[in-house]
């Protein structure tokens, strides 16, 4: 093979995998599922308070890590979308499109440290006690491990395959304190591909479709 067909190969490799990139962010989204309990909006609003539990974290690929390095990747990655959560939540109360309150996830973590509350063996009646709120959320993630612009363009030029590397799968519920039951839930997922896209980015655009589904949001 010539050096100019080699070249040309390239080209053709990158601009496949600009063209899938193009291609994502506007077809990179699913339909998302949502459930509402028979009286989940009676329910929610009867709420004044909203306390938001740090999510739980799913890496979904890369090389395996030492568990204790895992484990710190996953707190940070939780801590980060809690924010998220909690910040569009207020985004939304600011405009007037929420009217309850939502407890600073600040003063709801170290309620959950000083006890030393591990989520996945508590109920929700115990979180609700000690947070003192009307409903809790609850959320998981499910995230790709992260790597660079030029290994994933170069993963599509060596293999002629894309996987998009920014793909999240979320879901959101909310249980009501009093009755103990889930009133709300909310499945999606989300990728716009290596280029254009952040994670963040990722999940702003699922907090602002899932939020809108919660049965607080008011329409102005």
């Amino acid at each position: 093979m010539s050096t100019e067909e080699r070249r040309l190969i390239m080209k053709s490799k990158i601009l496949f995998a600009l063209c899938i990139s193009f291609s994502l962010i506007f077809n990179g989204c699913s339909m998302p599922t949502v459930y509402l309990a028979p009286s989940g909006q009676q329910i929610a609003n009867q709420h004044q308070i909203l306390g938001i539990v740090p999510p739980s974290i799913t890496i979904k690929k890369g090389r395996k890590k030492n568990p204790k390095e895992l484990l710190k990747q996953q707190v940070k990655i939780g801590e980060e979308f809690q924010e998220e959560i909690y910040e569009y939540l207020l985004k939304r109360k600011s405009r007037g499109q929420m009217v309850i309150d939502v407890q600073n996830i600040d003063s709801t973590n170290i309620i959950l440290s000083k006890n030393q509350i591990n989520l996945s063996e508590t109920t929700t009646d115990v979180l609700c006690e000690l947070l003192n709120v009307d409903a809790v959320i609850y959320s998981e993630f499910v995230v790709p491990k992260p790597q660079s612009f030029f290994t994933s363009l170069l993963s599509i030029m060596i293999f002629d395959s894309y996987s998009p590397d920014t793909e999240i799968n979320m879901s959101l519920s909310i249980k009501d304190c009093d009755e103990k039951t889930l009133i709300w839930k909310y499945d999606d997922e989300e990728s716009k591909g290596i280029i254009f896209s952040s994670q963040k980015s990722i999940i702003l655009s699922l907090l602002r479709k899932a939020t809108r589904e919660m049965p607080y949001f008011k329409d102005n």
